[in-house]
């Protein structure tokens, strides 16, 4: 799993990162994958589905999948690009998990530059969107606080109509938007398993390296970002 530039460090290190330091640190973690591996498949929850649709489109990965991704955002952050002049930072935008007893870690505040940076990465992977071509499993909460419904819609629409046909959409009726923490955890970690493990039987049966001792299958995990 990629880290972000300015991620899981302090909040301070998200005040000067741009979003071509999230698609080069992307890019890279992808390139490195496919260097050792017979296929890569992408997954990203919030922003870092974000970013695995960026690289649905600049790379080639064998499969997507999305938890709950942002190709739309809440009304303010739209704001972001003239409130950070006055405004150095915002609350935390963590810790919506249903389940009891379960937390997110995340900073106790965002810089609203990170904020403007995000939504700039959402208008450029939005512009991208029909050049993704890879088979797509999209995980969505019914209720989730943070992206709202409008980002699926935004995200269908984007797609060539061949691959948004193919989209296989399975709801999670227990999690909120942070799911792969949340009571849907199970069901989104063993989908994503066997849609993997149908990538390498079709290898095999194709007479892929797996036949040789070669490479193997890798996911990268681009995780959530800001």
């Amino acid at each position: 799993m990629p880290l972000l530039p300015g991620h899981g460090t302090r909040w301070q290190d998200l005040e000067s990162v741009t979003v071509d330091d999230w698609c080069q640190a992307v890019e890279n973690a992808y390139d490195a994958l496919a260097a050792e591996c017979d296929s890569v498949a992408v997954g990203g929850l919030s922003m870092g589905g974000t970013l695995t649709a960026y690289l649905g489109a600049v790379r080639r990965p064998d499969h997507l999948f999305f938890v709950n991704p942002a190709f739309t955002y809440p009304p303010m952050a739209s704001f972001a690009g003239v409130m950070k002049r006055f405004l150095p930072t915002v609350g935390s935008i963590g810790g919506d998990v249903h389940k009891e007893g379960v937390s997110e870690t995340a900073y106790e505040q965002v810089p609203v530059t990170a904020v403007d940076q995000m939504t700039r990465l959402v208008a450029r992977t939005r512009r991208m969107l029909p050049g993704v071509d890879a088979p797509i499993t999209l995980f969505r909460s019914t209720v989730d606080h943070i992206i709202p419904d409008s980002s699926v819609r935004v995200f269908y629409r984007g797609l060539q109509s061949r691959v948004r046909d193919q989209v296989r959409y399975v709801e999670l009726h227990n999690s909120y938007h942070v799911a792969t923490l949340d009571e849907d955890a199970p069901l989104i970690f063993s989908t994503s398993r066997d849609e993997v493990d149908e990538i390498a039987q079709r290898l095999r049966a194709s007479g892929g390296k797996h036949n040789s001792g070669g490479k193997h299958d890798a996911v990268a995990n681009t995780a959530k970002g800001v």
